[in-house]
């Protein structure tokens, strides 16, 4: 079932491919996202500020006595300096221009849901030279900047609530949420930069290059495109939570354009895998056919949970041990709408929350694919068999 849901954002996780080991699995790198809108083209023509109703000023204080990062300031986990090594701050300590190591230090102080896991990722692609973001100004809150997405940042550190500091977060995220540029905008900003005629592997079987169209440049064909789109997630599934590629939206062609950049072309087969997954007509996981699988649960479970195997377990260790336990049914496969399971014992499920364990201390212990840890065997592992039926 799919339904609209507040507007949020996509942003990118951890970028430990499933690609990289040969299999079009998936990807632990993040995106995706809830979005209010049925396709990429309908967002509301509203400011930022009259969406959320937040305080843009620096230093002000919400009703449960928060106080609001200055999108200038460098923020508790920053180093403050700016990505040429030079410190961007003037005399008064104020920084005077955005740069991307702050905004990366803010987003994983602030933000981490939102934000890249693995900080050095988060810089990496912000000082891509693939796909260049706009550094912009503070004062802009809804264009595709950097500047836009740290005043984001400060309007989360000021909400009152948690449903209007995610809605800012979204916004600050590296899709800018549908607010700091619109879908497409960014969409097409990555996508024509990046997954060109000279990847060799895009587009994919049946697909066009964004510049097939003699009449039309190659950005105005991407954004002909790009508003068919659609932007719904599953039912209870927010890829703000889950950090993962799957499903037909722009938010998954948005993710994967993400990981292409991340990769780059030097790591030439996943970079050339992602932009076919990203392209306008998609292969394999940005569609709504795509299944959970074993691949995409291991890449998370190795890299941020390694407590749940023997030391020096590898992803192939991992996908061996929960292949077998899907041989005999101890696991269950199913299809695209189980990734919103919570407590049946399906790879859905286990995909579920490990997903969550980049920024929730429970994914690992939730997520645990060991039967023995099962919390009806006295463990925290929540995905298991429903109860027998009762007897006649």
């Amino acid at each position: 079932m799919m339904r609209h849901l507040p507007r949020v954002s996509v942003v990118l996780a951890s970028l430990l491919l499933a690609c990289d080991s040969g299999s079009d699995g998936g990807s632990s790198s993040s995106t995706g996202a809830q979005t209010s809108t049925s396709d990429a083209s309908t967002a509301a023509e509203t400011s930022a500020d009259d969406t959320t109703g937040m305080s843009t000023s620096a230093q002000s204080t919400t009703s449960e006595g928060s106080t609001s990062l200055d999108p200038g300031s460098s923020g508790s986990s920053s180093s403050g300096g700016s990505s040429d090594g030079s410190t961007g701050s003037d005399s008064s300590g104020s920084q005077a221009t955005p740069d991307c190591t702050t905004y990366c230090a803010q987003m994983a102080d602030v933000c981490p849901m939102e934000g890249f896991h693995h900080e050095a990722s988060c810089i990496d692609w912000c000082e891509s030279p693939l796909a260049t973001v706009p550094m912009g100004s503070f004062d802009d809150d809804a264009v595709d900047t950097i500047g836009c997405r740290m005043h984001w940042i400060a309007e989360a550190e000021a909400a009152a609530g948690p449903g209007a500091r995610a809605e800012a977060c979204a916004n600050a995220s590296a899709s800018g949420g549908d607010t700091c540029g619109r879908w497409c905008d960014v969409y097409c900003r990555q996508g024509v930069a990046v997954c060109t005629a000279d990847n060799p592997d895009y587009p994919p079987a049946g697909t066009t290059y964004f510049d097939d169209d003699p009449d039309m440049d190659a950005m105005e064909e991407c954004m002909a495109a790009c508003p068919g789109f659609g932007t719904d997630v599953l039912d209870g599934v927010s890829q703000v939570d889950q950090h993962f590629g799957y499903g037909d939206t722009v938010q998954c062609r948005l993710h994967h354009q993400q990981a292409a950049i991340l990769e780059g072309a030097e790591s030439s087969s996943a970079y050339n895998l992602h932009c076919g997954h990203g392209a306008i007509v998609p292969t394999e996981l940005c569609t709504d056919q795509t299944s959970p699988n074993e691949i995409n649960y291991c890449e998370f479970a190795i890299d941020f949970c390694p407590d749940l195997f023997e030391p020096g377990a590898t992803t192939n260790d991992c996908r061996q041990q929960l292949q077998a336990l899907i041989s005999d049914g101890t696991y269950v496969p199913a299809g695209f709408p189980s990734f919103t399971d919570t407590d049946i014992n399906t790879v859905g499920c286990l995909n579920y929350w490990i997903m969550t364990a980049p920024h929730d201390p429970n994914g690992c212990a939730f997520g645990n694919f060991d039967p023995a840890q099962w919390s009806t065997n006295g463990g925290e592992g929540r995905c298991v068999p429903p109860p027998p039926p009762p007897p006649f």
